[in-house]
């Protein structure tokens, strides 16, 4: 591993979340439960810090891992209601955004 692939030793120092030696994140991302709402919350910060490398395609993967942790979720907290039915609801709020029904704060 060369320097470049390290961050430089005060980075881990001034922020603890930061790893010194970071793999594909840069930061500590805490591991979550699958099918409980932690397991969402370190899907979104591993997206988040995808972003903040510039990542497109690791952003991508990340993307796929939450829609899978959310499905989990909704599987053991929501039974019956689907990713699917989720995207319908979500078309019917885009149409009364965009037909000036709902607004953005």
């Amino acid at each position: 591993m060369s320097n470049a692939d390290s961050l430089p030793a005060d980075s881990a120092a001034q922020d603890p979340d930061l790893l010194e030696r970071p793999g594909y994140h840069l930061r500590r991302i805490p591991r979550g439960e699958l099918g409980e709402l932690s397991k969402v919350q370190e899907e979104l910060r591993e997206l988040e810090d995808a972003m903040a490398q510039g990542s497109r395609i690791m952003a991508a993967v990340e993307v796929s891992d939450l829609l899978g942790a959310l499905r989990a979720f909704m599987e053991r907290h929501l039974p019956g209601v689907t990713l699917e039915d989720a995207v319908r609801f979500s078309n019917i709020t885009r149409r009364a955004f965009e037909n000036g029904h709902r607004s953005a704060r």
